[in-house]
This record gives structure tokens, C-alpha cells and sequence, in this order.
């Protein structure tokens, strides 16, 4: 059985002329004579599966190796820093006001009774009778003084 390729005078290479020359081509690797030539394809997958399958394996004992030595790492450095300078010890009185002076000014009551209430707007300025008292001059007058409450 004589099979014959044809290539064509002209380069050109159409849809038509591709499909009979890769039939050809194929019909030529199934009947040739050469031997083995018709499974190159199963021969180059296997070399490829054989050989991905290797360097798994490879790879797999190198970590169980590497698990095996139970190797550590660690790394540590010291250093000494710049001593911090830290402030006196510094204590935030809750209070707003000092009480003993708001008692010593006879405002103690109404001071107590702002400031405890949850509402501000029920409280009843009539009763103590501070209808012309602004918060300004109540910290001037009650709150904490500097000198007290910074030690040196």
C-alpha cells in the first residue's frame, strides 16, 4: 500500500488542505514501518506522568526529611533603649468641684442636687435661689486648684 503526500507548489495552507494532510499524517503514523513510531503520543505522556510522579516523590521526602530533623528557628536580638522618662504619678480627681469649698460657700446643696439629677433641664433654680449664676463662675469659684493637684 503506497501512500503519497503532496505538498502543494503554493505556501498557502486552507481549511481544506489541512484536514487531508493531518488525516494523511495520521494514517501515516498508524501503517508505518517504523516501529513504535504510532504510540510516541502514549510514549511522551508516560514520560511526562513518570516523571511529575518523581519529582513528587522527591519533594515528599524532602519535607518528611526536613520534619524529621525538627529544626528550629529562632531569632532574637537585644537591645537597650534610651530610658523612658516617666511623669510623676498624676491622679484625676472625679470630682469637678472641691465640695469643702462649695460647703464653705453655703452652695454645696445646689451644686449636689444639679448634678445628681439624670435630667438636667427638671432642675428648679428658684429653690436655691442661683437664677444669675454662670458655669464659668462656678469652676472659677469651686474647682480644683492647680497648686493641689500638682506635686513636685
Amino acid at each position: 500500500m503506497a501512500t503519497s503526500l503532496s505538498l502543494g507548489d503554493s505556501g498557502d495552507k486552507s481549511d481544506a488542505e489541512s484536514k487531508p494532510r493531518s488525516r494523511a499524517f495520521t494514517t501515516f503514523c498508524e501503517t508505518t514501518t517504523f516501529h513504535g513510531l504510532r504510540n510516541v503520543a502514549e510514549t511522551i505522556w508516560m514520560s511526562i506522568v513518570v516523571i511529575t510522579t518523581l519529582v513528587f516523590m522527591y519533594q515528599c521526602q524532602d519535607l518528611v526529611r526536613l520534619y524529621l530533623r525538627r529544626p528550629v528557628r529562632m531569632t532574637m536580638t537585644m537591645s537597650r533603649q534610651a530610658p523612658v522618662v516617666f511623669p510623676a504619678v498624676t491622679i484625676c480627681n472625679q470630682n469637678a468641684f472641691r465640695l469643702v469649698a462649695a460647703a464653705e460657700n453655703g452652695s454645696y446643696g445646689w451644686l449636689d442636687d444639679m448634678y445628681s439629677r439624670t435630667d438636667k433641664s427638671t432642675f428648679n433654680y428658684t429653690k436655691w435661689n442661683v437664677s444669675n449664676v454662670s458655669m464659668r463662675d462656678v469652676y472659677l469659684q469651686f474647682a480644683h486648684l492647680q497648686e493641689d493637684m500638682i506635686a513636685s
